[in-house]
């Protein structure tokens, strides 16, 4: 299984609409707005590198307002 969180730039005013679109993604399993300089971060699981990819470029980059991501992989730790 890989964890990862996914550090999101969304465009202004789809921070709502992003939200309600990666809480559908079953792959995602929790995701918050945050301050900083990234608008939103998600928490995934996933089998393999594969499905990560897959998730990343197929689901989350397609939808509309998402600018750019930066995906942190779990290496250690609770998660």
């Amino acid at each position: 299984m890989i964890k990862a969180y996914v550090l999101i730039r969304i465009e202004a005013n789809k921070v709502d609409r992003v939200l309600t679109e990666l809480t559908k993604i079953k792959e995602i399993k929790t995701a918050c707005v945050v301050t900083g300089p990234f608008d939103l971060i998600a928490f995934v699981e996933v089998k393999d590198f594969q499905e990560l990819g897959n998730l990343i470029s197929g689901k989350v980059h397609k939808l509309d307002g998402i600018l750019s991501t930066t995906t942190c992989i779990a290496i250690k730790g609770r998660c």
